[in-house]
């Protein structure tokens, strides 16, 4: 199973980040965006702004941040 994400930076920056578990999934996404960002339809982003995430496939939002909803 992957869980491939994909982070954008307000900066024009992107990367494409490829977990082999859920809990590094984790990890990865709250390193880049808090642990609680907010949510939106089909991302999260960082309090600040900065930056956001988005699912492309293994996973969704709310297993990425279930303490967020």
């Amino acid at each position: 199973m992957f869980i491939r994400l994909r982070y954008e930076a307000s900066d024009g920056f992107k990367k494409s980040l490829v977990y082999t578990s859920l809990a590094g999934a984790r990890k990865g996404a709250a390193d880049r965006v808090g642990r609680f960002p907010e949510i939106g339809s089909d991302y999260a982003a960082s309090g600040d702004g900065v930056g956001t995430i988005r699912v492309v496939e293994g996973c969704t939002l709310k297993d990425l941040f279930p303490e967020s909803e």
